[in-house]
């Protein structure tokens, strides 16, 4: 079932709020402005709904967001160093949102765009298409960008995301989404929640959140999650990486098997979220800079660690580094990214 509702209005422009659910008691609603998801419910261990996201619960709080809650992020999604790359002999200056350097896509990126939606029909469950149309030289990018994102939840609980994208002239993508996951019903941080990461490989950062362009081995590392093990086991580290972001702020190199890319397991309420993705590496970030106020949908305000994001896509600074994987999209060969996320719930918990 798909309802929409209106919910406000971002530069005089109407938003609206959608809410998809299926018979099994899962549901997720999305706004229009940044493609933002607001909530993402599903049946836990006893068969109540949970929230599993952090969300406002009005579009007020999230023009005001700088976190990035829920939303679409692009063009290029992560950092890149200096707000800067060259592109067939031309350096091209973006905008420098975190210092300076650019950040997911810059200070008016996709988070905080207008998407059109409309629903759309599929044989597994209700799904909605939203659109946006970046214009050359938004945020400092090359060529126009169309833009296509769907959603979709399945009758066996599995959302789907589907980003698109295709050009008018060589430019950089890489699109994602930045949900900020907790799957229990009232704990306040994610340090007891399971997670298990397909990559014996991560990408380590400077200081100041930047690749140093290395591929480095889990093995001995607070970044071994080749076997579940709890977020909080290594997150006090004194590993200098760890240390540096104050957490995990770090994309894995998946190895991209025949089993999930990624699964996160809450022992409280009995969920697991199982990731699979077409894209090469798994940004990991502990909400290690989120201050009180975000909240799962009516729930008390998070702080740090209180969740964490895991955010499929191109490695951080790819453009810049000749021996990551590319990220130019030209005429004729369009961008494509999926990830879906199957929750699995362990039913009768005492």
């Amino acid at each position: 079932m798909i309802e929409a509702k209106s919910w406000g209005e971002y530069n005089r422009e109407p938003v609206n709020l959608y809410t998809l659910s299926n018979e099994e008691g899962a549901s997720f609603s999305f706004t229009e402005f940044g493609g933002r998801i607001t909530s993402l419910r599903v049946p836990d261990g006893h068969g109540e709904a949970v929230e599993t996201v952090l969300g406002y619960d009005d579009l007020e709080r999230y023009l005001e967001d700088e976190y990035f809650l829920g939303a679409i992020v692009g063009r290029y999604a992560n950092r890149i160093e200096g707000g800067e790359f060259s592109l067939e002999g031309e350096k091209f200056s973006l905008t420098r949102n975190e210092g300076k350097h650019h950040l997911h896509g810059g200070e008016a990126g996709f988070q905080k765009r207008i998407w059109r939606a409309e629903p759309v029909k599929f044989d597994a469950g209700p799904g909605v298409r939203l659109r946006y149309l970046s214009r050359n030289g938004e945020e400092g990018y090359p060529g126009n960008l169309s833009v296509r994102v769907t959603y979709l939840l399945t009758e066996a609980n599995e959302f789907e995301m589907r980003f698109e994208a295709s050009a008018d002239r060589p430019t950089i993508v890489n699109i994602t989404n930045h949900n900020y996951y907790n799957l229990s019903r009232d704990d306040d941080t994610v340090l007891d929640h399971d997670l298990a990461i397909d990559a014996d490989r991560f990408i380590p950062i400077d200081e100041i959140g930047i690749p140093t362009g290395e591929l480095r081995s889990v093995e001995g590392t607070p970044f071994d999650f080749q076997e579940p093990k709890t977020i909080g086991q290594g997150i006090n580290s004194e590993d200098d990486q760890i240390r540096y972001p104050g957490g995990y702020d770090h994309s894995f190199v998946l190895n991209n098997g025949l089993g999930p890319d990624a699964e996160l397991r809450s022992p409280s309420s009995g969920i697991s979220l199982v990731l699979e993705t077409n894209q090469p590496g798994l940004q990991v970030y502990s909400a290690n800079y989120l201050k009180g106020g975000a909240a799962g949908s009516g729930s008390s305000p998070h702080g740090p660690r209180s969740a964490v994001c895991l955010e499929p896509g191109n490695f951080p600074n790819a453009p810049n580094e000749p021996h990551f994987p590319g990220s130019v999209v030209r005429p004729g060969e369009p961008y494509e990214a999926t990830t879906r996320i199957n929750f699995r719930t362990e039913r009768n918990l005492d």
